[in-house]
C-alpha cells in the first residue's frame, strides 16, 4: 500500500499542473447561484466539467454531448413538437426547423453528434469521424485533437444551458 500511496502522489504531482489550467478554463463557463432543473441534467453537467478537469476528454464530449440532447429533447417535448426516444440527429432537425436555437448552437450540436457517434456506435474504419481518421487528416496527436473535441464540446454543453436556463 506504501508504494502504491507514493505512485499516486508522484502522479498527483506530475498532473497538478495541467489540472489548475483545466479548471481555470473551464471556470469561465460556469453558472453560479443555485440551479433548479433536471437531476439527470444537473449531474450530467457536472460530471462532464470534472472530466474535463481531470483530461478525460472522451468522456467529456460524451457527457457534454448528451446535455445537449437533453436540453434540446426538453425543449421540444415543452412545445409538442417531439416525443421521448426521439433521436438526437432529429431532435436537432426539428430544433432547426422550429428555429428554437441559434443556427451556430445548432451546428455545434450536429457537429458533436457527429464526433460523438464513432465512440457510442461502432463505424467502419473508413468512417470520417473516428478519431484514426481525424488525427491523421489534422496531423495531429490524438489527446490534441479529443482535447479540442473536448472544449468545443463544453463551450456547447454552457452555451445550451445558459439558453435553457433564459427560457424557462
Amino acid at each position: 500500500m506504501d508504494l502504491l500511496i507514493k505512485a499516486l502522489e508522484h502522479s498527483d504531482n506530475d498532473r497538478r499542473l495541467k489540472r489548475a489550467e483545466r479548471t481555470v478554463w473551464i471556470s469561465q463557463y460556469e453558472i453560479g447561484g443555485v440551479i433548479a432543473g433536471s437531476v439527470e441534467v444537473i449531474h450530467l453537467l457536472q460530471e462532464a466539467r470534472n472530466c474535463f478537469v481531470e483530461a478525460h476528454y472522451i468522456a467529456t464530449l460524451m457527457l457534454a454531448t448528451a446535455v445537449i440532447e437533453h436540453l434540446i429533447s426538453n425543449k421540444l417535448l415543452q412545445i409538442s413538437k417531439a416525443k421521448y426516444g426521439i433521436s438526437f440527429e432529429r431532435a436537432i432537425e426539428i430544433a432547426r426547423e422550429e428555429k428554437i436555437f441559434s443556427s451556430d448552437l445548432l451546428d455545434s450540436a450536429d457537429k458533436l453528434r457527429q464526433l460523438r457517434n464513432p465512440f457510442a456506435h461502432l463505424k467502419p474504419g473508413n468512417h470520417e469521424s473516428t478519431l484514426a481518421n481525424r488525427f491523421v487528416a489534422q496531423k495531429r496527436h490524438p489527446i490534441a485533437v479529443v482535447e479540442d473535441d473536448a472544449k468545443e464540446a463544453v463551450v456547447a454543453m454552457y452555451g445550451y444551458f445558459d439558453c435553457a436556463l433564459i427560457s424557462e
